[in-house]
C-alpha cells in the first residue's frame, strides 16, 4: 500500500468531498429561487435548510467543531502581532450549525452575485482599496491572494459584469479547483456566460498559462488566486507555517507565482459585515504586500516564505473577527 505524505493525504482529503446534489438539480433549484424571492426570505429558507444539513453531515459537524476548538484555544493566549485583535466574536464553544448555516448563506450571496443580483451598492471597501482601484483606471494589473474566508465569489462576479468606477470590463483569470464543484460551477456558467471565462485549474499551471497570466497583468486585470488549499495534485512541494497556533501545509503554486509575475500584490478578504447574513452588505478588504521579488534564487525562497507568514497572520487575524465565515470543512492540520 502507498503510504502518503501529510500534504497529499489533506489534498485528497477536502478534493474528495462529495457536492450536496449530484445531479446538480438543488442547486439549480436554489438558483431558481434566488431569482424570483428577496434576500431576507432566502437566508430564512437557508436557516432551516442548515439544520437539515448540520444532522445529515457527520464529518462537516466533527471539523467544525474540530477548527472551532483550535479557534477558541489560540484566542486564549494571542502572539504579539494579534494583541490588538478584537476576540469578543470568538465562541465560547464551538457552534457547528451557526458554522454550517453561514456557509449556506454563502453560497446564496454568490448566486445572487453571479445572477446580477447584488452590485457595487452590497460592497463597502477596506484598507487599500483606492491604490487598487487606480492601478486598475490606469489599466494596470495586479495579484490578488484570497481564501475560503468570506466570499470572493461576490467581488469576482461583480466585476465580471462591469462597474460605474471603470469604462471597461476588467479582465480576471483566477486560478482554482473546478473539479469539486462541477456542478455548482456549470449553473454559474449559466447565470453569466463570462463566468466560464480565464479559469485555470491549479494542477494545469506551465509556462504557457504562466504566459496568460501575464498578459492579464499587461491588459489591466487581476489574477486571483487562493492560497489556503494544497490542491488536488501536484503536492509536492508546500509551505510548512504556523497557523492558529499549530503546523499546518500551504500550497507553494500562489506564492511562486507571485513572485514570477512580480507585480503588484495584495491580500483580498471579503466579509459579510452581520453574520446573520438578512443584510447582505460585505467588507472587501485589499491589503497590499510590501514583498518585492528583485534579486536571485536564494533570495526569491526567502520571501516566497515572508509572504505565506503575511498572508496566514492576516487569515488568522479575519478568522478572529469572523470566525465562522472560514468555509473548511475537512480536516485543515491533518
Amino acid at each position: 500500500m502507498e503510504n502518503k505524505s501529510p500534504e497529499k493525504e489533506a489534498a485528497a482529503e477536502w478534493n474528495e468531498v462529495k457536492e450536496i446534489s449530484k445531479s446538480g438539480r438543488s442547486i439549480r433549484f436554489t438558483a431558481f429561487l434566488v431569482k424570483i424571492l428577496p434576500h431576507p426570505i432566502l437566508i430564512a429558507l437557508t436557516k432551516v435548510v442548515s439544520l437539515f444539513y448540520f444532522f445529515a453531515t457527520k464529518d462537516a459537524r466533527k471539523c467544525s467543531r474540530d477548527y472551532q476548538n483550535t479557534l477558541i484555544e489560540f484566542s486564549k493566549n494571542l502572539p504579539d502581532y494579534l494583541k490588538d485583535t478584537d476576540i469578543s466574536k470568538v465562541p465560547r464553544r464551538p457552534d457547528s450549525y451557526r458554522h454550517i448555516a453561514s456557509f449556506a448563506t454563502c453560497l446564496v450571496e454568490k448566486i445572487e452575485g453571479w445572477s446580477g443580483k447584488s452590485g457595487m451598492k452590497n460592497i463597502e471597501f477596506a484598507g487599500d482599496n483606492d491604490t487598487v482601484r487606480n492601478l486598475l483606471r490606469a489599466k494596470k494589473g495586479c495579484m490578488l491572494i484570497c481564501s475560503h474566508l468570506g466570499n470572493i465569489e461576490l467581488f469576482r462576479s461583480i466585476f465580471s459584469y462591469g462597474s460605474d468606477d471603470f469604462d471597461r470590463i476588467i479582465p480576471v483569470t483566477i486560478i482554482m479547483d473546478q473539479k469539486v464543484t462541477r456542478n455548482f460551477n456549470s449553473m454559474i456558467g449559466e447565470l453569466n456566460s463570462r463566468a466560464k471565462l480565464n479559469v485555470i485549474c491549479p494542477d494545469d499551471i506551465s509556462m504557457a498559462t504562466m504566459t496568460q497570466l501575464q498578459d492579464t497583468i499587461e491588459e489591466g486585470g487581476l489574477v486571483v488566486i487562493s492560497a489556503d488549499r494544497l490542491p488536488a495534485h501536484n503536492t509536492q512541494r508546500s509551505l510548512q507555517i504556523s497557523f492558529l497556533g499549530k503546523n499546518a501545509r500551504l500550497p507553494y503554486g500562489p506564492f511562486l507565482i507571485a513572485a514570477l509575475l512580480n507585480c503588484p500584490t495584495y491580500f483580498i478578504f471579503s466579509m459579510r459585515k452581520y453574520q446573520s447574513g438578512f443584510n447582505p452588505t460585505y467588507i472587501v478588504n485589499l491589503l497590499k504586500s510590501e514583498t518585492n521579488f528583485e534579486g536571485g534564487r536564494k533570495e526569491r525562497e526567502e520571501k516566497i516564505l515572508e509572504l505565506a507568514g503575511q498572508y496566514t497572520k492576516l487569515m488568522e487575524h479575519f478568522i478572529i473577527l469572523y470566525p465562522y465565515q472560514w468555509y473548511n470543512f475537512f480536516n485543515f492540520w491533518s
